[in-house]
């Protein structure tokens, strides 16, 4: 029997401008698609709404910890301020599989709980300003 390699959260790579984000916990990696409605009047008389995939979008969402002296965060708050893309990539592992690409910073939320460290929520969104007509997803099958 074959052995299985089953990846932990803590073995994924998450990297902002080549500089892996080492105190980022949480971290999501969203693929959606829109819903476009094709429902036509012969489905409709048989009771039935009709759906076709609409747009793709990915997304990247993760918890940084604020650590003395790290610069990561202080890049992500300056690219959510002045609107700056960031190329980004999201491994399950290192050399794995995931999304690269360019993004903006969406969104930056801090948190300051009693008894945890400081951090912020990021959401960072795939875009097409820099010149890519699409993301890319590294590795797998």
């Amino acid at each position: 029997m074959a052995s299985e390699t089953i990846f932990l959260g803590s073995d994924a790579v998450l990297t902002v401008s080549n500089a892996e984000v080492e105190d980022a916990t949480d971290v999501t990696v969203n693929l959606t698609k829109g819903s476009v409605d094709t429902t036509t009047r012969k489905t409709a008389r048989n009771g039935w709404r009709s759906k076709s995939p609409g747009l793709r979008e990915l997304s990247i969402d993760f918890t940084y910890l604020v650590r003395d002296g790290a610069t990561v965060g202080t890049t992500l708050i300056n690219a959510f301020l002045d609107n700056t893309i960031l190329t980004c990539e999201c491994l399950d592992h290192e050399n794995g599989e995931g999304p690269t690409g360019d993004f903006y910073v969406m969104e930056a939320t801090r948190g300051e709980p009693l008894q945890e460290g400081v951090n912020y929520k990021f959401k960072l969104e795939w875009t097409s300003d820099n010149g890519a007509d699409n993301p890319t997803w590294t590795g797998g099958s």
